[in-house]
């Protein structure tokens, strides 16, 4: 598994952890009677480790991933500025944590308790020192060799304690850096430089993958422009002294599409590329042919790169994206989120109190589907999609409005009995603002008009085969339905001391009467409104969560929420309700007087 150090930090997924400060390192000096080996390096006892507490503190998993089987592995979690190392063995149920050492920059475990890691003695330097464990994290050794003034290590690659290589960058006569491989068979007493196969100046650093002391990839690329970056792959027989062209863009057997960016190998014919802006690709025939096996389901909108990948089998593979870890069991054709869950950011819509359907913006937008009150999520709905509203009328029955595929045009689409997504033409041309569907098949649509600054109402009876047009005379921004003929709509007035109001229709959008918003409500735009039945609704600010028990004649600040933006928010009782914030998922079961994150 491949160790890039300039593309570790991404990602923001909140985990429940938080960091010890790093104490100053106990130095012991090496017994002397001790074999040549040892007697090569400097022992020292690191205390800095990642602990787990019962409340989160704002730890994010840094990209970096490495999975030695089915079942183990170790992710990168960073905290503000600091990094550390999580251990699994139940493929990311239960993590704990491994002492690391100061100035951590990259981790290379050859064994559940044996591995590397790459250091920098100051924040914002170039990487210098490896030091390695042979106990998982509670003594480190550091090989007593130095590096040319000028260097540093910029990707490293270790099959055992012993033997490894390191990507060296230095600076040329023109300024540009310059890049070079050693090996070591000693465990990094002594250093053997070794072939590049390109010329080395080049401002972008060569990616390095050995699965045996004589089998490995080095691969090149050129500057990116525009999604597009030449590409060269090489492959040595005997440990790097020799290399020779196995694939390259200029010849089309390597994507020049995207930008390079991971590597795994799994055998001599099986192994993976991940390229930024680019998708996952799959050879096995040792690097010669390649083709593409999916475009990573979460976020595929915004590009969202992978930042770590590892495969331990020809199938069986784990990645980091958007700080979540996923895993494949069919060679990257499809993923599923196993720590933490994407985390609901969007619109929401439960139908029960386990049944919820819900979108994330987090890295760019993805559909999700929860069966257990939120605690954990699915993505689902078509690939390659950025989806803006989501309402479930019954458990099985779910309609959202969305862009599919790479076209700019929103659609309305709806899936039943947890069957595919079916598109349903809605007559505009606007931009869809909502949905008020209920079970029986009747509902509603509110999108912009093509009349500047108002609104359009679409009513069908008939699941969306046929729709009924209604003008609306004020601009809209949302919609809520307790009933086909009961209508919440909230919008702006012409009123530039009252600009913002509830609108509400009891026969079907006919006739219209205005509600005043309370005057705090006036802070910042409507950002949604949920009826629950013709008295109970809700609508929300930025901020602020407001309630009506009566209809709309009155409304209540039910909660008000300082720590976070309100994205979305539904209830399914008077007291169970969730909110979807900027920072993640809020439950309340007493009706929005205390909310947990979920």
């Amino acid at each position: 598994m491949k160790t890039r150090v300039l593309a570790l930090v991404t990602g923001a997924i909140t985990l429940g952890f938080c960091i010890v400060a790093a104490a100053k390192p106990v130095v012991r000096a090496a017994h002397s009677r001790v074999s040549s080996f040892q007697a090569s390096f400097l022992t020292i006892a690191h205390r800095s480790a990642l602990h787990l507490p019962p409340a989160g503190t704002g730890l994010v998993l840094s990209g970096w991933v490495q999975f030695l089987s089915s079942r183990d592995g170790f992710v990168l979690a960073r905290r503000r500025h600091e990094l550390g190392l999580l251990a699994t063995n139940d493929v990311g149920v239960k993590w704990h944590p491994v002492p690391t050492p100061p100035g951590l920059e990259a981790v290379d475990m050859v064994s559940l308790k044996s591995g590397w890691v790459l250091l920098a003695h100051n924040p914002g330097q170039p990487a210098t020192q490896l030091e390695f464990t042979r106990d998982g994290g509670r003594l480190w050794q550091r090989p007593l060799a130095s590096w040319p003034r000028g260097r540093s290590i910029t990707a490293m690659d270790f099959l055992s304690n012993r033997l490894g290589w390191v990507e060296l960058q230095g600076t040329g006569p023109n300024g540009l850096p310059v890049w070079s491989l050693e090996g070591t068979k000693n465990g990094g007493t002594t250093w053997t430089p070794l072939a590049m196969p390109r010329p080395v100046e080049n401002t972008i650093a060569p990616i390095i993958e050995f699965i045996s002391p004589s089998i490995g990839w080095m691969l090149c690329s050129g500057e990116p422009s525009a999604g597009f970056q030449e590409k060269w792959l090489y492959q040595t027989t005997n440990g790097g002294r020799d290399w020779h062209l196995v694939a390259s863009s200029t010849n089309n057997s390597l994507s020049g599409g995207g930008y390079a960016s991971l590597m795994s190998f799994v055998s001599p014919a099986v192994g993976y590329l991940s390229f930024a802006r680019g998708s996952v690709f799959r050879t096995q025939d040792g690097g010669r042919h390649w083709i593409r096996v999916t475009a990573f389901p979460f976020a595929p909108q915004a590009e969202e790169p992978l930042s770590g990948m590892s495969f331990v089998t020809s199938h069986t593979g784990f990645a980091v994206v958007a700080g979540t870890l996923w895993r494949t069991s069919h060679g990257g054709t499809s993923w599923d989120p196993l720590a933490p869950s994407p985390i609901p950011t969007g619109s929401i819509s439960f139908a029960s109190v386990r049944d919820g359907y819900t979108s994330t913006l987090v890295g760019g937008s993805a559909l999700m589907k929860t069966v257990d009150g939120g605690a954990r999520w699915v993505p689902t709905g078509p690939p390659q999609s950025f989806w803006n509203t989501v309402q479930m009328t019954t458990p099985t029955t779910v309609w959202a409005t969305g862009i599919v595929g790479n076209g700019s045009n929103q659609w309305l689409y709806v899936s039943r009995g947890g069957g595919p997504w079916r598109r349903v033409v809605v007559p505009t041309r606007g931009w869809i603002l909502g949905t008020a569907m209920t079970s029986s098949g009747r509902g509603w649509v509110l999108s912009e008009s093509s009349t500047l600054g108002l609104s359009d109402l679409f009513y069908t009876a008939s699941n969306g085969r046929h729709w009924e047009k209604r003008a609306l005379s004020f601009p809209a921004q949302a919609i809520a339905a307790p009933t086909p003929s009961d209508i919440w709509i909230a919008g702006s007035t012409a009123n530039d001391t009252i600009p913002l109001a509830l609108y509400h229709s009891s026969d079907g959008g006919l006739a219209w009467e205005t509600y005043r918003l309370p005057d705090h409500a006036f802070e910042s735009v409507i950002g949604g409104i949920t009826f629950r039945n013709t008295q109970w609704g809700w609508f929300w600010t930025a901020s602020s969560l407001y309630v009506t028990h009566n209809g709309g004649h009155t409304w209540d600040v039910e909660t008000t929420h300082p720590i976070a933006y309100i994205e979305g928010a539904d209830f399914v009782t008077a007291q169970d309700g969730w909110l979807t914030t900027s920072s993640g998922l809020y439950h309340t079961t007493d009706g929005g007087a205390t909310w947990i994150s979920v």
